[in-house]
């Protein structure tokens, strides 16, 4: 499964600053609903999507728990038990409009 939340997190990376598709990692943030436990990333509520601060915490900044996580073990093993199991789940999904 880290290979999967590697990739998940690869992905919403490159959407947030290629493509600047904030609407579809904030989506992925919300079907993924990762579980985050002690990550120094949250301890921190001075900062804010939005927020001027420098570009070592410009991550934070997308509001995204997923994406922001730096460890393992993210990604729900009781929804997604095996590697393929949240591909398949996605693509169940129906589809969206984000604006």
């Amino acid at each position: 499964l880290f290979l999967t939340q590697r990739c998940i997190q690869s992905f919403m990376y490159l959407l947030a600053t290629c493509t600047r598709d904030l609407h579809t990692v904030s989506w992925l943030d919300s079907f993924v609903k990762p579980i985050i436990i002690n990550n120094y990333w949250e301890e921190d509520e001075d900062l804010k999507p939005g927020s001027e601060d420098s570009f070592l915490e410009g991550d934070k900044r997308l509001g995204s728990k997923l994406l922001n996580y730096h460890g393992l073990s993210a990604l729900n093993t009781t929804m997604y038990p095996t590697w393929d199991s949240f591909f398949n789940e996605l693509l169940e999904q129906p589809d969206s409009v984000l604006m």
